[in-house]
This record gives C-alpha cells, structure tokens and sequence, in this order.
C-alpha cells in the first residue's frame, strides 16, 4: 500500500514539476512572443461587410456596442468578422476586438466603429479617426450661426461672406480692384475667390445701402463678363496641390466656382436689371451641369460611380450626379464646394427668366440633391464631418478634418438647402452636424465608447 501511495505522490510531484517547468517555459515564450493584433488603419465602405485582421493568437472576442459578444476563430493567423447589418440599428455602433494568452496578463485591445446605413454600403473606420475628428478640432465653437440665414433667397445676405477687404502677404488687388491670390511665387485670379470678393461687397450693400459698395460689387461683376470662356467656363490658369502627391492640373474647372459665380449674376440681374448679367450666367450654367465625366475640362458634373463601384448595393446610385469643386479623376466629392454649387442652381433657378436657363437649372439643382442626399452619410465621422470622400475614391489619403471653415459650411449650407428643397436627409446632416459643434461631448474621447 505504501509502495502504491509513493508511486502516486511521485507521479503527482513529477507533474507539478513537468508543469511548472512548461510554465515557466510558457511565460518565458509569452513574454518573447506577445499577443498580436493587427487591423486596418484607414476607413473604408465595406465591401462584403466583413472586417478582417491578423493574430497570432486563436481566438479573438469582438464586443459590440459593450452588450454582445462574438467569438472569432483565427485560423492561419487570420480572422474574419462578418457583420450582420439586419439584426444592427441604423447608425453608429462601437466595436472591440481583443485577443489574450491563457494564464498570462497579456491582453491586446483594438477598438473601431462602424456606421450602419439602410440600402447602401456601410462604413468601417478605426478609432483612430473618430477621435481626429473630435480631439483634433476641439477649438472650434459654434460660429457656424454666423452663416445661418432664415428664409434664404437671391435677395438676402449671401451666408456669412466678407469678402477681401485688405492686402497682405497673400492676398493684392489689381488696378480695377479684382482680388489676386499668391500662389507661389505668382500671382493668380481665383475664380471663387473673386465671386467670394464681390459677394462680400453685396452683403455690405444689402446691410448698410452704402452706394460704394453697390459699385463695388457691379465692378467686380464686371470681371466675368470679360473673362468668361466661349464655352462659359471660368478656368483656373494655374496647378493645383490638392493632396500630397496629387495634383489638379492647371486649366481645371469647379462646379463651386461656376455655382458662385451664378450666384453673383443673378444678384447683379436682380440688382441692376441688365441683360448681360443673364446671358453670362446662362452660358456659366451651361458648362456647370455638362459633364467632365470623360473629359475633366468639359463640365462640372460627375457621377457617382467612383464611391459607387466600392460596393454592389450602391451600383443603383452610381448615375447620380454631383457638381464638383475640383473636376478630377477619381472624383474627390468635395462637400462644401458641391453644396455651394447648389446655391449657384438654387438662386438661378428662383432668379432666370425661362429663357435664360430656369428650367434647366431646376433640373440640374433636384438632380444635384439626389446625388449629395446618396454621398452625405459618407462623411460622417461621428463627432465631425470630412472635407472630401478621396479616402474612399484616391484610397491614399487619410480623412481630412484640417478645415473649421468648411465644417461650418456644411452647417449652414445644408440648412439653407434644406429649405429651398424640403430634403429631410439634409435637414437631418445639417442637425447632426451641429449637435457635433453645438455639445461639448464631441470634445471627450470617453463619450465615444458610451453606447
């Protein structure tokens, strides 16, 4: 009997020594080869709605909106998320995947955020960007009321433009007084920038009757008449650096700019009642809704097949039809600048007489809503909105939040559009995007993850 005892402490004491050496080997391996995680840094639409990474570890928990919780095998070092978007809730939902080696403390953690969007694609960004969006930005304030107009028309302020007032390192006026921006070493007319400098004069007209600025603005309208192309386009003489590495050749053409520039003349027309104000808007018009689809140098419009082919639910919108600021291939979907664009068809559109484009307007302007009603949800980043979408289209850029201004603009262009068209998707951006604005917990990284 003792000899049997003996025999199994033996056994018992040889394996808790096999298994403390296998542990001490184990923690040893465990601290040279720690959990990995490796996921995908940039936003993306999802394709097939899945979400994939690397490990090498054998599972990995996916923990959605804090409440469920999904065990993923990994096979090979890889493993795939497929995301069930009909049991999800339109919107956003918070993501955290996590991998950990038995007995040790080492977890590894990576959080993202998806956003669910009914009968189109959905939207996959990491963490990362979310917080960019908030964190980075966190100075702005809610200036954005400044441009905010109540009933807006051709007749009323034009948002909050100013205008150019005063010289100084990058900005001169020549000997009519026209606006010259440097860029460079040169000196170059900006088309936006001109109609933006005449616009801020008719807003100080309209808000003190100053009769200088009324001739201010008449003079500058002047320009246009003058260097209109015959085809009715307003080309920009110079290159331009749109992102790091991609440059928008000299000669390009923008739908914001032949849009403002409809808003001038019409306000011109309405102001001085002169014909030639509507037979250069017309022609602007014209060019603004051809297409620079096959040929960026013949029109503004641009479908929106480039978001489109990124995922086969979204094939039914991709001859939507958008006005671009910057007419490019791919097409960048510059927010602000289409949404300014809008303006341009909208107050021609309540402004033209029949024969010098209404009709055509209107058509160019619902068709405009249609194509940006499709785009808007793209560029939301759940606590502010992106510039552009060429993260999507250029798929070499990171979201660019670097701009307060247009942030803004978004704000209250879409407002105003709301108005002239009914559309309740742009009522509701123009409400989400002054939530992010207006409250402070756009500015707090803990909110993100209080689903």
């Amino acid at each position: 009997m003792k000899k049997v005892i003996l025999s199994v402490l033996s056994v018992i004491v040889t394996a808790i020594i096999v298994t403390g050496i296998a542990l001490i080997i184990y923690r040893n391996w465990t601290h040279k080869h720690p959990p990995t995680l490796e996921m995908e840094e940039m936003p993306r639409i999802l394709g097939e709605n899945i979400i994939e990474g690397e490990t090498n570890c054998g599972q990995v928990k996916v923990l959605i909106d804090k409440t469920k919780e999904i065990k993923l095998d990994a096979v090979g070092g890889k493993f795939i998320f497929d995301i069930d978007a009909t049991n999800m809730e339109e919107g956003w939902h918070y993501l955290v995947f996590s991998v950990k080696r038995p007995f040790t403390r080492w977890t590894i953690q990576k959080e993202c955020f998806i956003q669910i969007i009914p009968e189109q694609a959905d939207v996959y960004v990491p963490s990362l960007w979310v917080e960019a969006g908030r964190i980075g930005n966190q100075t702005y304030n809610s200036d954005y009321r400044q441009g905010i107009i109540e009933n807006y028309t051709p007749d009323s302020k034009y948002f909050d433009q100013e205008g150019f007032s005063e010289e100084s390192e990058t900005v001169k006026f020549d000997d009519n007084g026209i606006v010259l921006i440097k860029y460079g070493q040169e000196w170059e007319y900006n088309p936006v920038s001109v109609a933006q400098q005449a616009l801020g004069h008719y807003n100080a007209f309209t808000e003190s009757g100053d009769a200088r600025e009324r001739e201010k603005f008449v003079n500058i309208c002047e320009w246009f008449l003058i260097n209109q192309e015959a085809d009715g386009s307003f080309p920009y003489p110079f290159s331009f650096m749109f992102k790091p590495g991609v440059e928008i050749p000299e000669g390009f053409v923008s739908g914001m700019a032949q849009g403002q520039i409809l808003s001038v003349l019409a306000r011109a027309w309405r102001l001085t009642g002169e014909q030639k104000y509507l037979e250069c808007g017309q022609k602007s018009l014209e060019f603004m809704v051809a297409s620079g689809e096959d040929d960026i140098f013949a029109g503004c419009g641009k479908t929106l097949e480039d978001m489109c082919q990124l995922n086969a639910d979204m094939e039914k919108y991709s001859e939507y039809v958008v006005y671009e600021e910057y007419v490019f291939n791919p097409s960048t979907y510059v927010l602000n600048g289409d949404l300014f664009a809008l303006i341009g068809l909208a107050d021609w559109m309540m402004t033209a007489p029949e024969e010098f484009g209404r009709e055509k307007a209107e058509t160019a302007f619902e068709n405009g809503v249609r194509g940006i009603e499709i785009l808007l949800p793209y560029y939301d980043y759940y606590g502010y909105s992106s510039y552009d979408l060429f993260q999507y289209t250029g798929g070499v850029s990171a979201p660019f939040f670097n701009s307060k201004y247009a942030h803004k603009c978004h704000i209250y262009l879409l407002d105003a559009l709301a108005d002239i068209s009914g559309s309740t998707i742009f009522r509701k951006y123009a409400e989400i995007f002054k939530e992010y604005s207006d409250d402070s917990f756009w500015k707090q990284t803990e909110v993100l993850y209080e689903k």
